[in-house]
């Protein structure tokens, strides 16, 4: 990168006029309001945002990516006076729009497959929320799934919104009330709210209405097993088959551990130490509702209340949150500390905002457009800095940095030729997994208490021995961790793994295949299954077993690809004119690495490993609600100069790679690198500088551009 110092000290501007989307009365209304404060604040309003600022914009806000070259050039070139709420029209509801405010639905719920172990559960509670996106769902119908669904995981994805707090009914709570409602009662918990109205007593009344949704699996037949394995040895069965089988009891319910939600009537006590006087220590809590008309003490009132038209914070929350995603700044800040002297900045607006969510049905699609018809958004970014506390007028939306996932989003734009498809080897991967888990479930129901008696008393030996010479040989590995020989560890491990898969295979043998051929004899497996499932011999798909333990390849985002993939990018890469053997090897090599690992941020794992591209540029770590940040940092230069995703957005294989080198001309290929990154044309001042560094520097210099270009704020900013 000779050149590269040049072009970071260039900066580059655009000047182009854009259209302004039609009225209608909803985004007209909004447009009159903020006018009508424009004048109350003597505020100027900012200028219609060009053409090339605007279709960039909109791409990011609604889709998480910028546009393609294509994609810019087309609206660019377009005299339709109708163009914008085309294109509005065109990307919500899209499959980009599913990807994008999955990421915004992901950080505030917190969705993360390595907490509480949800590996198994969290790919399906994600294609919950994308179903209810794709599909525009109303928001409160669903709010209402995720607080009231119980069952497994086969039934419905949306348990995942308890199994993810398993074990926290109590932060559950507080995390449901913050989300849906704007409140923080967190600091109830523990005592009454220093800064807010809510006692520890309304905390804990609360926390009533969903105390009762359990996320331990706990079947009765299980205990009725581990009942009979307790009495066992007065029944004059030798104590080490009663451990035995109490390991084969615990191995074989293994697959189906935090795989469902169920409603159990339990009591939720005031804690030991409570110190008021408005109830005792340990003191049975009823429900009762923070706010508004009490409701019935039930799971199903709770879930109506909060969701209800007539609730005085639902509609306000989740209107201020979605002005806040398409602005950059909400009308009530912070978005989620509302209290009852919280005041919009703009009050009539607000007002307006929670009626047409209303009216709207929760129609989060319709409400979404309306902002993006609006001139307001329309119109060019205000850059002054807002300091906390000072009141934002919005002349425009604010200028801010892309986050984290849109940053990587664009990349995959420039690097995979079909940015927005699904990951079909993903999902399939993920329902196989989950098929699995649910034949072992219904081959356990389908076994009487006798013949699963006999099943574990088979395996118990085997379990038995397994469990003994685990807990030796995990001795021997705390020995050898310590004296700090991997070699020892990494040898002990396997053993360790070996005898797991011993009792495995005899679980399987003598417990889940019986269990599975007497459902297929009854023809219960093909009315759950289907015929074609129903057909195959337990565990022939995935003989892993996955669910079990074992990890299937793509751990890192990708699900494997066979040899028909590879024939595909093959046949591809004969079409684009790759002729040369060796070239088209290296096509095939980068295409497969790349559809794997180079897909939307919605389609990899949740969150991104540590150390990943996303959670360097700031990623949540989906902990606490909404952890993201999009502030700079030294690893993310690293990652823009000379990181291995940056390498292969100038690969000659890559999309932008490929289009610049497809073009003949020194301007047609800075062309290409412009409308590609920028969404613009240069301008001809930017011709004239890069011109001689062009015929200077050969094709190393498009590289080069390409780098400055990343690394520069126009490109990382929405404008």
């Amino acid at each position: 990168m000779k050149i590269l110092p040049f072009f970071l000290s260039f900066a580059v501007f655009a000047g182009f006029c854009g259209g302004q989307a039609s009225g209608g009365s909803a985004w007209e209304q909004i447009d009159a309001l903020l006018e009508k404060n424009y004048a109350a604040q003597n505020i100027k309003p900012n200028a219609p945002a060009p053409d090339a600022t605007l279709v960039r914009r909109l791409y990011l806000d609604i889709v998480g990516r910028i546009p393609t070259r294509d994609e810019a050039a087309a609206f660019i070139a377009s005299t339709a006076p109708d163009k914008t709420p085309k294109l509005i029209e065109e990307l919500v509801g899209s499959e980009g729009y599913t990807n994008h405010l999955f990421s915004f639905w992901a950080d505030l719920l917190r969705l993360n497959a390595k907490s509480n172990n949800n590996q198994l559960i969290t790919p399906h509670y994600a294609e919950f929320i994308k179903a209810a996106l794709r599909e525009n769902r109303p928001y409160d119908e669903f709010v209402r799934e995720l607080l009231t669904t119980d069952g497994a995981a086969w039934d419905s994805g949306a348990i995942g919104y308890y199994l993810r707090d398993r074990g926290m009914p109590l932060d559950n709570m507080s995390n449901t009330v913050r989300v849906f409602l704007g409140t923080r009662l967190e600091c109830a918990q523990c005592h009454d709210h220093p800064f807010d109205k809510w006692t520890q007593l309304d905390y804990y009344k609360m926390a009533a209405f969903s105390y009762d949704m359990d996320a331990n699996y706990r079947p009765k037949l299980g205990e009725e097993l581990q009942g009979y394995a307790r009495k066992a040895g007065k029944k004059g069965v030798k104590l080490q088959q009663v451990k035995g089988m109490k390991e084969a009891y615990n191995e074989m319910m293994r697959p189906l551990r935090y795989t469902a939600i169920q409603r159990e009537e339990k009591d939720l006590h005031l804690p030991d130490d409570y110190k008021y006087d408005n109830a005792k220590p340990n003191e049975v809590v009823a429900a009762k509702t923070m706010f508004g008309p009490d409701a019935p003490g039930n799971l199903d009132a709770y879930a109506e209340w909060m969701t209800s038209k007539e609730n005085p914070r639902f509609a306000t929350v989740i209107a201020n949150r979605l002005w806040k995603e398409v602005f950059g700044i909400g009308l009530i800040e912070p978005v989620d500390d509302i209290n009852d002297y919280t005041k919009a900045s703009i009050p009539e607006l607000m007002t307006f905002l929670e009626e047409q969510m209303k009216a709207l049905d929760y129609d989060l699609q319709a409400f979404l457009k309306m902002l993006y018809h609006t001139k307001a958004y329309q119109r060019e970014a205000s850059r002054e800095e807002i300091l906390p506390g000072q009141l934002f007028h919005f002349p425009g939306p604010v200028l801010r940095r892309m986050s984290a996932e849109q940053i990587w989003d664009s990349f995959v734009t420039l690097i995979n030729p079909d940015p927005d498809a699904s990951p079909e080897r993903l999902i399939e991967a993920a329902e196989e997994q989950l098929t699995m888990v649910h034949k072992v479930h219904e081959s356990l129901k389908a076994l009487d208490k006798d013949e699963l008696l006999e099943g574990m008393k088979a395996v118990a030996a085997t379990a038995s021995q397994g469990a003994q010479e685990t807990r030796e040989l995990t001795a021997q590995i705390a020995e050898a961790r310590k004296a700090k020989d991997e070699a020892k560890v990494l040898e002990l491990s396997r053993e360790t793994k070996g005898f797991r898969n011993d009792i495995r295979r005899d679980i399987r043998e003598h417990i889940y295949e019986p269990g599975w051929q007497k459902l297929v004899a009854s023809g219960k497996a093909s009315e759950v299954f289907g015929t074609e499932e129903a057909a195959e011999p337990f565990a022939t798909k995935g003989e892993g077993m996955r669910m079990m333990g074992s990890k299937k390849s793509g751990s890192r985002g990708g699900a494997g690809l066979d040899g028909k993939d590879k024939r595909d990018y093959m046949a591809k890469g004969m079409a684009l004119g790759i002729k040369d053997r060796q070239e088209l090897r290296e096509f095939v090599e980068f295409m497969v690495k790349m559809t794997s690992q180079a897909q939307r941020a919605a389609n990899l794992p949740s969150p991104a490993p540590n150390g990943h591209f996303l959670r360097e540029f700031g990623q949540s770590d989906r902990d606490v609600i909404e952890n993201a940040n999009d502030e700079a940092s030294l690893p993310q230069t690293l990652q823009l100069l000379n990181g291995p995703y940056a390498e292969a957005l100038v690969s000659k294989y890559g999309v932008l790679g490929r289009e610049v080198m497809q073009e003949k001309t020194p301007d047609g290929r800075v062309d290409v690198i412009y409308l590609s990154l920028y969404s613009r044309y240069p301008t001809q001042a930017e011709r004239d500088y890069l011109a001689p560094l062009v015929a200077e520097f050969g094709d190393a210099a498009y590289k080069d551009l390409v780098y400055a270009i990343l690394n520069t704020q126009q490109f990382l900013f929405i404008q």
